[in-house]
């Protein structure tokens, strides 16, 4: 019976300025990424967080442009490849 995946691929020089913009993320960056990846929504955040909705969305678009995204949705599919490097 044949195997159901879905390939998923990014070009290196995303990949790898991606991984140099994890490494420069602060501390509250890092917190808010491993909350959006959770699937929290901002508000949930900002309550979990004690801090305001706009707050969480000025993390996440410090944290998006320090990884070189533009949106929520490739943080996903970059940690996915990432995740799944030989």
């Amino acid at each position: 019976m044949p195997q159901n995946y879905v390939s998923i691929t990014i070009p290196l020089d995303q990949r790898m300025f991606a991984i140099q913009g994890l490494n420069k993320l602060t501390p509250r960056e890092k917190e808010i990424l491993q909350d959006v990846v959770n699937t929290k929504t901002s508000k949930e955040i900002a309550r979990k967080r004690g801090i305001s909705y706009r707050t969480v969305e000025t993390h996440k678009s410090n944290l998006l442009l320090k990884m070189g995204l533009s949106s929520t949705i490739e943080i996903f599919r970059v940690l996915y490849v990432l995740s799944n490097e030989d």
